[in-house]
């Protein structure tokens, strides 16, 4: 329908100045009357400023990739589904179209809790000639090991969970259940808990965030 609206302005524009063309004596050296070209140009001025309107100032710069998820203020494409797949399968890892998408999702929502609580990754410059979506796609995975890095830190242990494993393993250890010992502890039962930790946090973040998938047959 857009490309239809868009060609009739042109043929009748083209009709115009044929019909226009050395008609009387006040045409110029090209043969046109002044008057038909600037009605022409004002023709164009209309289809350029419709086009700018409709196409949200962005008419000429390519067609946009069509979303697969969304959620507050974000949106993920099927371009950066592609070019995480890319990145897994570059460090020898291969996984579903859904597996990508869902960790597309993760890594977005857990880098804008670390822009939320202003974390930097470190560096930031990817080698070789990586397109924009590629540099996109290493930064939400960065600043999301820092975010996750900060979650299990600050990850709480109940006391009694840190004295039963140390009753339960005490090979383990050579001293008395100091704090030392404690962080010690606390940290291995994290680095355990750790995926079960994410995947929580991940689905609490997707409520927050109004996560949905789109429908691209509809």
């Amino acid at each position: 329908m857009e490309v239809e609206f868009f060609t009739v302005p042109g043929r009748l524009a083209k009709e115009t100045i044929r019909m226009e063309v050395i008609r009387n004596s006040k045409t110029n050296s090209f043969g046109v009357n002044s008057g038909t070209l600037r009605s022409f140009a004002g023709i164009v001025c209309g289809i350029v400023v419709v086009l700018f309107l409709i196409g949200g100032g962005d008419a000429f710069s390519g067609p946009t990739k069509p979303a697969v998820a969304v959620g507050d203020g974000f949106e993920i494409t099927q371009e950066d589904v592609t070019a995480l797949e890319g990145y897994f399968i570059k460090g020898g890892i291969r996984s579903t179209e859904a597996n990508y998408l869902n960790a597309a999702l993760r890594y977005k929502v857990f880098s804008l809790e670390a822009e939320a609580l202003k974390l930097k990754p470190s560096g930031g410059k990817t080698e070789g000639k990586e397109s924009r979506i590629e540099s996109r796609i290493e930064r939400w995975i960065r600043l999301s090991k820092l975010y996750l890095t900060k979650v299990l830190e600050e990850y709480p242990i109940d006391d009694i969970v840190i004295e039963s494993y140390y009753r339960t393993y005490p090979k383990e250890f050579d001293r008395p259940l100091d704090d030392v010992v404690k962080n010690m502890i606390r940290k291995k039962i994290v680095f355990v808990k750790k995926g079960k930790i994410s995947r929580k946090l991940f689905e609490e973040l997707k409520v927050k965030y109004h996560v949905r998938l789109v429908d691209l047959g509809n």
